[in-house]
């Protein structure tokens, strides 16, 4: 009996090491981002004119997923980069990992299925950097009770507060105005979610890691992404389900 179980576990555990990649020390940012470029943001005190914002397509560990930015300190390089460590979502990471896990995949799926999510895909890279750095969210702060939805009041700051806010009066000018829409859902969503009782219970679920990145040697922008099975973990698993096979066999 043990003999013919070993041809098909050993043609199994090629199958299995021949196809999965190899643990990556790396991850591909690749082009084009789903998104719009030409935003205005103030971060720490400093203007950022024409920025690029929204969900970066990304190779991991020989599979096709989804980022998105999480630092502007340094530029984002498409192509190869080398993974130089993990950062711990915790903190305002972990307002992060709500807002991509409560919206960011189906937002792939569409972009996938040829869907046009540019607005949507901004407006969430908007929502994440204001979360990522401030404590005290902007939102809904240009809406008034006139008619007009996109008057700016103004008694109220026309772009924002705190280190991060985006210059909101040029997109309300430009044909991509429902970014603020959807910004404004995102951040309305995480505050209800935040001022809820279950809250206090929000751990980060592992499905999410945060990568410090670099390129020849040089920082580049760090990106929470959306994780893939990890090579070891799917041999691993490939070997429990060989062994339970094996056992099932003998037990026949």
């Amino acid at each position: 009996m043990i003999v013919k179980l070993i041809k098909p576990i050993a043609v199994s555990f090629l199958v299995l090491f021949f196809t999965l990649p190899v643990c990556a020390s790396t991850i591909t940012v690749n082009e084009p981002t789903y998104g719009y470029g030409k935003i205005n943001v103030y971060y720490n005190g400093n203007v950022k004119s024409g920025l690029n914002a929204g969900m970066f397509p990304i190779t991991y560990n020989g599979f096709d997923t989804w980022g998105f930015c999480v630092d502007l300190d340094y530029a984002v390089t498409f192509g190869e980069n080398w993974i130089d460590g993990e950062i711990s979502i915790s903190g305002n990471y972990l307002y992060v990992e709500w807002l991509v896990a409560e919206f960011a995949s189906d937002l792939y799926e569409a972009a996938l299925s040829n869907k046009d999510i540019a607005s949507e895909a901004t407006a969430l890279q908007l929502a994440i950097w204001e979360v990522r750095y401030d404590n005290v969210w902007d939102w809904d702060y240009d809406e008034t009770t006139l008619a007009d939805e996109y008057f700016v009041d103004p008694v109220n700051p026309i772009n924002g507060t705190g280190l991060f806010y985006y210059d909101r009066t040029k997109i309300e000018n430009s044909t991509h105005y429902k970014i603020n829409d959807f910004y404004d859902d995102y951040i309305n969503a995480l505050t209800k979610a935040v001022n809820s009782q279950s809250w206090s219970s929000f751990a980060t679920s592992g499905d999410y890691s945060v990568f410090d990145l670099s390129k020849n040697g040089a920082s580049t922008q760090d990106i929470i992404v959306k994780v893939v099975p990890e090579p070891t973990t799917a041999l691993l698993l490939g070997f429990g389900l060989l062994g339970l096979c094996a056992v099932g066999r003998k037990k026949a």
